[in-house]
C-alpha cells in the first residue's frame, strides 16, 4: 500500500505530465505529422491479424486517433504512463517478495 504523502506526489506529478504534455507536447500536432489510419471493418482488421505484433499496430493506429483533441490526446498519455509506472511498481515489489 502506498503511504499517503508518496502517492499525493504521485498523483502531483502525473497531473504536471498531463498539463506539459496537453499545452507543450501538442497531441494535434504529432497526430497532423504522423496520423495512421484506422477503419472499423473486417478487411481493415484482417491486414493486421495475419503477422505478429499487427493486433498491437492495430491497437496504436486506434489511440493515435484520440491525439486529434489535446486534453484527450494528453489523457490517453498520462494514462499510458501511468500503466507503465504501476507496472514498474509492480514488477519492484514481486522483486522483493512483498506481494
Amino acid at each position: 500500500m502506498l503511504s499517503l504523502p508518496f502517492a499525493a506526489a504521485e498523483g502531483a506529478l502525473f497531473c504536471l505530465f498531463f498539463v506539459y504534455v496537453c499545452w507543450l507536447a501538442s497531441p494535434p500536432l504529432r497526430y497532423s505529422a504522423s496520423a495512421p489510419p484506422f477503419l472499423m471493418d473486417g478487411g481493415f482488421l484482417k491486414r493486421f491479424a495475419g503477422y505478429p505484433g499487427g493486433l498491437l499496430q492495430y491497437g496504436a493506429s486506434f489511440i493515435a486517433q484520440l491525439d486529434c483533441y489535446a486534453w484527450l490526446g494528453a489523457l490517453t498519455s498520462t494514462g499510458l504512463a501511468w500503466g507503465v509506472a504501476a507496472q514498474a511498481g509492480w514488477a519492484k515489489r514481486a522483486r522483493r517478495g512483498s506481494m
